[in-house]
Formats: structure tokens, C-alpha cells, sequence
């Protein structure tokens, strides 16, 4: 009598030899949230020694099924998963119309499951790497990842703590199984292990994919001083183009009442950053990534800390991190490749637009919107695209409307089909302070200063982009005739606006 795995292994056999096997072994569908949430359910907890480690040659297979997988031979790719006790199942989902590929394990060694879009838009990773220590961080990825259209998810097999034996190669120690004492991560803690499932398929989609993202979804008990959100890059680098400043920003627009911190603004910022996580370290390009911190960044690794109620404890929370990773990350299919989008003042109370195309696909118009706070847009006018071209072309356009003090814009595009993408949002002040007053540091760091005589600084008020006054939650630490001084090392990072009784307005940055 065979066990059912060698029968599993001779069916497929069989199946090869005569060109009966299907593209997927299985087929399924239904909603994916909710397979993934079955998946949670039945995950084993915080002890019981379930999770075992892969053996070399168990992480060779695993190769060879990730990459069958992105070449598309399913076939091949529900071979190789059998034998390492996964079942590949090509999913339709139901709520998206999409068909993804569920690599599912059949619950023997908890090494995680993994979810490919291969008609993706956004080239993003979306990990969960302790789906029940950290609440909800694994429905809210599921969530995400299919909200963003994104290219894969990738979500631990078991509890960070589920296994006794600690891992002693790796460097890092954390009281979260403890509860008391600091100790080594445990070897089912795969946001700190280097020989699993987890961190290969993350080796192997960001060598595949130069342009991928991954962003590793974390969950934190707030303390007082805490702010609601930690965004790292895994290193104190600031990376260019920094994506986590445009996160942070896109999540203040869904979310008012949220506080960041982001380790490479902060340099003093030393809690939950991230800088161990073997996933980030690889993508940095640490030295050892098992050792090492890394002192580069890739600028595509983002460890996201989040304290419940405001982003993980329902889909509320999970819609907002979604629509910022929308906001954030353009489509990688996108019908026209921007190369640059600028709104700046012109004489006589007016702006001009200007933006740069290197191609279009399909491109009917673009619609130049402005708003007053980020909230509300109307349109300014619409200019024709050129529909198909592959050279570069630029376009301008003048608005003499423009809001009194501060007006933000941005371009909608909209191709022929009538779907539409937007471009990142661009602040424009409409009078300058700098005849009046002095204002320093601009971008801002831990203090502003602001120096004029003494009718210029009456009525000092400071608002952020929704229009809401923080003037009075910032304290002044100097004070004389000629110069003011606010302590702003609590402002998130954004854009703010300075109004006097004298001047209309100037843009701060942060």
C-alpha cells in the first residue's frame, strides 16, 4: 500500500507521460480572503513545535516551483510543489474576476503560503511574516495585495513563537515569546530566518524583478509616546526615490489622526525599525544577511509597524493601506510613462502645469485637477494625449484661478477604455513670506524659526493639508521682538502651511 504522498507523486508521473495533466493540478474558486482566513484559522499557535526547517534540497524544489511558476508552466510548477507537500491551485476569484495560483502546504511543515497574480498592475510584495502574533497583519495583507493589484503574497506558515528551539545563527533578539527576558528569535520566526520558503521567494522575485517592492506588514502595542505608524527602509539611508515618505504622506490623507516615525528622518529613533529583518537586509544588500545590518538601501524594502485600532483592526483600516500603496506605487502597465509633473506660481496670481511623457499607450487625455486641501478635486481643464507614441513629449498648461493661499494638483489620466491613473500631488503656495520674514530650516527639522519685525509675526498660525490648525499643539520655545520659535520635532512628515496677519502663506516641508 502507497502513502498518499509517493501516490500523489506516481499520479503526476502518470499524468506527464500522457499530456493529461492540467495547467494547474487544481482547480478552485471562490473568495480569496476567505481561503486565506480558513488558512489562519487552522494555523498552528505559539507552541507545539510544528514548524520544521527545510532541507537543502526541500528549498531546491521550492526553487524550481517559483520559477515554473513565473514562467508560467504550471504544470511543471504543481509537479515540483507536490513533492515538497504543496498543492498549487489555480483560484479564481470571484470578487475580482482574477485568477491567481495558491501555493497551499497540506499542513506538514508550516513553511507558509504564497499567492501569485500573474496579471498583475503593481510590482509590489506584500508579506506577512507573523500573521498571528501580529493581529490581523495577515488578512489585512490578503486584503491589500488584492485591493493593489499587487504581483504576489507571501504569509508565514505558523506563530513566530510556535517552535522551542531559538535560532542561533542570525542576529537579533526580541522579548515577544519570552514575555520577560530579550532571547534569540525562534526558528519559526521567518522575518528573521534566512533558510526558509519565506526568504527565498523573496531572493528569487527581487532578482527577477528589478522594479518589486516589499512591504513587510508588522503590528505594535502603542505606548504614550508612540506614534501609530513606524516606517523603515531597514537601514538609517535615505533612499531615492523614498517611497516611504510619499507612504506616510498618502496614509495622512486616509487617516488624519495618524503619527509616524521613519528611522531614516529620525535618526534617533531606535524601536521596531526593522534593521534585523533578514527579507529587508537581503533587498539592501547586507554583507551577511543573517549578521548584518545593512548600511545601503535599495530603497524597496518597507517594514511597516502598525498599532491596531487605526489600520489593522478591520477593513476599514485595511482600506486605507491599500488605497495609500494604490496612491503610492504606479501601475508597472501603466498607458503613458511620466517622466516629470511640476505646478509651480507665475507672475499675476497664476500657475502653470507642465509635465513630460517619454511614451504613451492608449492615451486619450489627461484631466489637471486642483484642490484646496487634498480632500475635494475639481477639474481645471482637460488636454488631449497623443494616444500612441513612443516619443517624448511635453505639455503645459497655465491656471488663473488658483486657490488664495495654497493650491495642490495633480494629473488624471485616462486612457481610451476609460480607465485612469493619477499622478503624484504637487503643492503650489500663492504668495511669498520671503520679502516679510525669515523662515528656517525649510524643509523642516526639529524647530522653526521665523524672524521679521514685530507686526509680521502677530497672528502666527500653522495648518496642516487638510486645513486643520496645529498651531497651539506646538510649543514656542523662544520668543523676542524680531523672532519666534516652534519645537516641530513632533509634525509628522508632509506639507504644512505658515500664515501671518501680514502674508497669505508659504508651503513648510517636513
Amino acid at each position: 500500500m502507497f502513502d498518499t504522498n509517493r501516490q500523489k507523486i506516481l499520479f503526476l508521473f502518470f499524468c506527464l507521460l500522457n499530456g493529461i495533466i492540467s495547467p494547474a493540478q487544481i482547480m478552485d474558486s471562490g473568495d480569496i480572503f476567505d481561503e486565506i482566513t480558513a488558512v489562519l484559522s487552522t494555523m498552528p499557535g505559539d507552541s507545539g513545535n510544528e514548524y520544521t526547517d527545510p532541507s537543502p534540497a526541500q528549498l531546491m524544489t521550492w526553487e524550481a516551483v517559483l520559477n515554473h511558476l513565473l514562467d508560467g508552466d504550471y504544470a511543471d510548477a504543481a509537479a515540483d510543489a507536490a513533492l515538497i507537500d504543496y498543492d498549487l491551485i489555480e483560484y479564481s476569484d470571484i470578487p475580482s474576476g482574477k485568477t491567481y495560483y495558491l501555493l497551499l502546504n497540506n499542513n506538514t511543515n508550516y513553511w507558509g503560503t504564497y499567492v501569485y497574480n500573474p496579471d498583475y498592475c503593481r510590482t509590489l510584495v506584500l508579506q506577512s511574516p507573523h500573521p498571528l502574533k501580529d493581529f490581523n497583519t495577515g488578512k489585512q495583507g490578503i486584503h491589500a495585495f488584492r485591493e493593489a493589484d499587487a504581483l504576489f503574497f507571501s504569509m508565514a506558515g505558523t506563530h513566530r513563537c510556535n517552535h522551542e528551539d531559538d535560532m542561533l545563527s542570525c542576529s537579533g533578539t526580541t522579548k515577544v515569546c519570552d514575555g520577560e527576558d530579550f532571547e534569540k528569535y525562534k526558528i519559526s520566526d521567518l522575518a528573521h530566518r534566512t533558510g526558509t520558503l519565506f526568504q527565498q521567494a523573496t531572493q528569487i522575485l527581487s532578482a527577477r524583478y528589478s522594479n518589486t517592492y516589499f512591504v513587510s506588514l508588522h503590528g505594535f502595542t502603542k505606548n504614550m509616546d508612540d506614534p501609530y505608524v513606524i516606517l523603515s527602509n531597514g537601514t538609517r539611508v535615505t533612499p531615492n526615490p523614498d517611497f516611504i515618505t510619499l507612504l506616510a504622506d498618502n496614509l495622512a490623507v486616509e487617516d488624519n489622526l495618524l503619527t509616524f516615525e521613519i528611522p531614516h528622518q529620525n535618526l534617533n529613533w531606535d524601536r521596531l525599525n526593522g534593521f534585523t529583518n533578514t527579507q529587508g537586509r537581503l533587498i539592501n544588500a547586507s554583507e551577511n544577511v543573517c549578521t548584518t545590518n545593512a548600511v545601503t538601501t535599495a530603497g524597496r524594502f518597507i517594514h511597516m509597524e502598525q498599532e491596531k485600532t487605526r489600520l489593522r483592526d478591520d477593513e476599514s483600516g485595511w482600506d486605507k493601506v491599500a488605497s495609500a500603496l494604490i496612491n503610492t506605487f504606479s501601475c508597472a502597465l501603466l498607458p503613458i510613462e511620466l517622466i516629470a509633473f511640476e505646478a509651480k506660481f507665475v507672475d499675476e496670481g497664476m500657475v502653470r502645469c507642465t509635465w513630460t511623457t517619454a511614451s504613451e499607450v492608449e492615451n486619450d487625455y489627461f484631466e489637471v485637477q486642483r484642490s484646496q486641501h487634498v480632500i475635494d478635486w475639481e477639474k481645471v481643464a482637460i488636454i488631449k494625449g497623443a494616444g500612441n507614441t513612443s516619443n517624448t513629449l511635453n505639455y503645459t498648461l497655465i491656471d488663473s484661478l488658483p486657490y488664495l493661499n495654497t493650491s495642490y494638483y495633480r494629473l488624471k489620466q485616462v486612457d481610451y477604455n476609460g480607465n485612469y491613473t493619477y499622478s503624484p500631488i504637487k503643492a503650489v503656495q500663492m504668495a511669498s513670506a520671503s520679502k516679510k520674514v525669515s523662515i528656517y530650516p525649510n524643509p523642516l527639522l526639529n524647530q522653526l524659526t521665523i524672524e521679521g519685525n514685530k507686526q509680521d509675526l502677530q497672528g502666527i498660525r500653522i495648518f496642516n493639508i487638510l486645513g486643520q490648525e496645529l498651531t497651539a499643539s506646538l510649543q514656542l520655545e523662544t520668543t523676542n521682538p524680531q523672532s519666534l520659535t516652534f519645537n516641530v520635532s513632533n509634525l509628522n512628515s508632509g506639507v504644512y502651511l505658515l500664515k501671518t496677519a501680514t502674508f497669505v502663506g508659504v508651503v513648510l516641508k517636513k
